[in-house]
């Protein structure tokens, strides 16, 4: 492939997102056919993603700011506290640290975060226990519904097919009619979205965590 990041200056850096809290900043450069999207902490890049120059595909559930929370780099975790009820993103995996094994007192903890639950499923389950007396939680908020009930099936397999990338529309599909809490806490049809190791999943996963269809894309090829 040719690589033309190299061999061609950039047209036209443009600022998609900042973090207020942190000031980390997405920013997309565009070549002749290729496009970045640098993630900068200052001065310094500390990740860079790559994806065809086409125009981004646009969801309300996706967004740049959610990559924040992928955990490659410093940001706000109380983000996530409101991100799916805030309509930012369909599904947040969330560790809460207590120093009691007690359920209740991660319940408390949730409770202040005033989730809407006739909008979101909720599920907190034992993660990890460190040291004997430090118990971590996975708490997990999903929007009720499936993906079908959020995005357009035919609009992502054509977005992606214009990153050179065609997807399996029968898998998908399979996937898309899962409601979220079954996929991503009852790991329906073996759904493991901490090891995303096939391509269709690898877009669930994405979709799902409200990250940006280009990310998805870097992530899978690079």
């Amino acid at each position: 492939m040719e690589n033309d990041t190299i061999q061609t200056e950039v047209i036209s850096p443009i600022v998609l997102h900042t973090a207020v809290e942190t000031g980390i900043q997405f920013v997309r450069e565009d070549y002749k056919k290729r496009s970045a999207v640098k993630v900068k902490d200052g001065r310094q890049t500390v990740h860079v993603y790559h994806m065809n120059n086409v125009p981004f595909f646009e969801n309300e559930y996706l967004s740049w700011e959610n990559l924040n929370c992928c955990g490659g780099w410093k940001f706000d975790d109380k983000y996530l506290y409101t991100a799916v009820q805030n309509h930012k993103k369909l599904v947040a995996t969330i560790t809460v640290e207590t120093d009691s094994p007690d359920k209740t007192v991660v319940e408390k903890t949730v409770e202040n975060w005033n989730l809407d639950l006739h909008e979101c499923d909720l599920s907190i389950s034992p993660d990890y226990v460190k040291n004997g007396d430090v118990y971590w939680w996975s708490v997990i908020v999903a929007r009720k519904g499936t993906l079908n009930d959020f995005f357009d099936m035919e609009e992502i397999t054509s977005a992606y097919s214009l990153q050179g990338m065609e997807l399996d529309r029968e898998e998908l599909q399979e996937y898309f009619s899962v409601p979220l809490i079954d996929l991503f806490v009852h790991r329906e049809m073996g759904f493991d979205f901490n090891n995303p190791r096939r391509t269709v999943k690898s877009v669930i996963t994405g979709l799902a965590f409200g990250y940006p269809l280009e990310s998805t894309v870097s992530f899978i090829q690079y």
